[in-house]
C-alpha cells in the first residue's frame, strides 16, 4: 500500500498525485515560514511600544501589551501625583479613589489655568484700550496743531488782505 511517510511505497503514487503531495509539502513549509515572519513582526512591534513605554518587555507583558501599558500610565499618574505632594493613603494604585482624587486635580488645574488665560486676555485688553485711548489722543493733538496752523495762515492771509484794500 501507497504511504507518503515511507520513501520506499512513496514511489508507487502515480505522477499526479506525488506532484500534489509535493506540492502540499512546500506550501505546508512556506505557510509555516510565513507565519513565523508575521509572528517576528507581531512580537517586534509590541516590544517596540513596550520600550517606548520604558517597560521591560516580558512575554506576559508582550501578549497582554494593551492591559500592560494601561496599567503603567495609570501608575506614572499615581507617581506624579505622589510627587507633586499628595501623601495620602488613598494614593495606592488599586485604589479608585486616588483616580478620583487625580482626576480632580487635573480638572483643578485646567481651572487654574482657564482662570489665569482670562486674566491674562484681560490684561491684554486693557493693554490695547489704554493703546487706543493713546493713539486718539495723539491724533486730536495732530489735528488741533494743524488747525492752529491753519487759522494762523488764515489770520496771516486776512492781514494781507487788509493791507491791499488799505
Amino acid at each position: 500500500m501507497p504511504n507518503v511517510f515511507d520513501l520506499s511505497t512513496f514511489a508507487c503514487f502515480n505522477p499526479v498525485v506525488l506532484a500534489f503531495v509535493i506540492l502540499g509539502y512546500v506550501v505546508s513549509v512556506l505557510s509555516s515560514l510565513f507565519s513565523l515572519y508575521k509572528l517576528r513582526i507581531f512580537f517586534r512591534e509590541r516590544v517596540q511600544r513596550l520600550r517606548a513605554a520604558i517597560i521591560k518587555p516580558t512575554l506576559k507583558r508582550i501578549v497582554f501589551v494593551e492591559r500592560t501599558l494601561a496599567n503603567h500610565s495609570k501608575l506614572m499618574l499615581l507617581s506624579l501625583a505622589d510627587k507633586a505632594g499628595d501623601g495620602s493613603d488613598e494614593s495606592r494604585p488599586g485604589s479608585d479613589d486616588a483616580v478620583v482624587q487625580m482626576v480632580r486635580s487635573v480638572q483643578r488645574q485646567v481651572q487654574e489655568q482657564q482662570q489665569q488665560q482670562q486674566q491674562f486676555q484681560q490684561h491684554i485688553q486693557e493693554q490695547l484700550k489704554q493703546q487706543q485711548q493713546f493713539q486718539q489722543q495723539q491724533f486730536q493733538q495732530q489735528l488741533q496743531e494743524q488747525m492752529q496752523q491753519q487759522q494762523q495762515v488764515i489770520q496771516q492771509l486776512a492781514q494781507q488782505l487788509q493791507r491791499l484794500q488799505q
